[in-house]
């Protein structure tokens, strides 16, 4: 119930990811997307010729060339907008929190004093009254 409260008490991760804007985050990423797709680059060209994979490396790096100001900026702002509509099979929020709730033991500790601060006193009080009657 504690995962449902912080969750609940937050912005949903929808929320989140629909307030971003494709075009700005395209221009965030674009000038590290060559060393993003470089990997990539590599990998899918490890089996082919010397110079294409060096002809695709330098388009790829090229941070004023056409791939780079039309390919990738395209690339990075549709891949925005699919997580966008796909947020929810991207991104599990619930996982999210309880992963971090598990990892540090002293934030669930300090949540549950938060959240649980009026029924923690009842059960004191209760039980104070209810262990001096018997």
């Amino acid at each position: 119930s504690m995962v449902n409260t912080t969750i609940n008490e937050l912005l949903t991760m929808e929320e989140i990811i629909q307030r971003l804007d494709p075009d700005k985050v395209a221009d965030i990423l674009l000038p590290k997307s060559g060393q993003i797709v470089q990997p990539f680059i590599d990998e899918l060209l490890a089996d082919k010729p010397k110079a294409l994979k060096e002809f695709a490396t330098n388009y790829a790096t090229d941070k004023d060339g056409w791939v780079q100001q039309r390919l990738a900026h395209k690339f990075l702002r549709d891949l925005t907008v699919d997580v966008q509509d796909n947020i929810g099979s991207v991104c599990n929020l619930r996982n999210c929190v309880v992963n971090m709730m598990m990892s540090d033991r002293s934030l669930l500790g300090k949540l549950f004093k938060i959240s649980g601060k009026d029924e923690l006193i009842f059960l004191v009080d209760s039980g104070l009254w209810f262990g001096f009657l018997l």
